[in-house]
């Protein structure tokens, strides 16, 4: 005689299983489909990076706004890939202050010469600073044995990731020049003229919020909008319009 309860759970775990399959396909198939378009896997055929996502462990990772994903001191040994959301990186000086290095706007990797490095040590803290529609702060998160792999065996992988590397490496400079800047108007002056340069045009849209640059700039947003009061009034710079967006002109060296 055929157990009813036997048949029952059987065909539970039929479905549980043809459930799991499928939503594991699916869940493969979005990270197939944002890993292409990522700077990291440009170039890269959808063959590949199905190849790519079959055969590792590369996975997603959500986080609440307001969270902590990497303190700094901790072990860097998995790539991190911002998504979904925004991030800020921030150092913490030895008498306590917590300057702000940067915002970070997806997609953004995430420190990858830190992996790199001799002890593998984030040097900074990287924590949620604002969720998208879905309410998630979500990561692409490569585990370093994977990463280890795809640099080996891929100069196209490795191509691209010198490429990022190498353009952090500027942009650090660049901050670092910021910083030894005497004064907030020399630094609003200096930041504007790197825009012009790299967009070629005139007037000039900044990129972030007036807030987040002044924790660029390690100052207050008060300060930093009574500086730009100042040079507008020495004639430095003045405000405009652009696609319906504030834009500022430099009027003089």
């Amino acid at each position: 005689m055929i157990n009813l309860n036997t048949i029952y759970l059987q065909r539970t775990i039929k479905y549980v299983t043809f459930v799991t399959i499928r939503m594991e396909k699916e869940l493969k198939n979005k990270l197939t489909d944002i890993l292409s378009k990522i700077e990291l896997f440009r170039s890269f055929g959808a063959d590949q990076l199905n190849k790519i996502v079959s055969n590792s462990s590369i996975r997603f990772q959500n986080y609440k706004d307001d969270s902590i994903i990497i303190s700094q001191g901790d072990v860097y040994s998995e790539l991190l890939i911002l998504v979904k959301g925004t991030c800020i990186s921030e150092i913490t000086g030895y008498n306590g202050r917590i300057i702000q290095i940067g915002h970070l706007k997806a997609p953004f990797i995430i420190a990858p010469a830190a992996f790199f490095s001799k002890n593998k040590i984030s040097p900074v803290t990287i924590k949620t600073g604002g969720k998208d529609q879905s309410g998630i702060v979500q990561l692409i998160v490569i585990p370093g044995k994977d990463l280890t792999y795809l640099i080996s065996t891929s100069a196209l992988f490795t191509r691209n990731l010198l490429t990022i590397v190498s353009e952090m490496v500027i942009s650090l400079s660049e901050r670092v020049s910021f910083l030894t800047l005497n004064n907030i108007e020399e630094k609003f002056m200096n930041y504007l003229a790197l825009i012009k340069e790299k967009n070629r045009e005139e007037e000039i849209i900044l990129p972030v919020k007036l807030e987040n640059l002044a924790a660029y700039f390690g100052v207050e947003r008060p300060s930093l909008s009574r500086s730009i009061g100042r040079l507008i009034e020495k004639g430095k710079i003045r405000k405009s319009r652009k696609g319906g967006k504030l834009a500022y002109i430099i009027t003089a060296d």
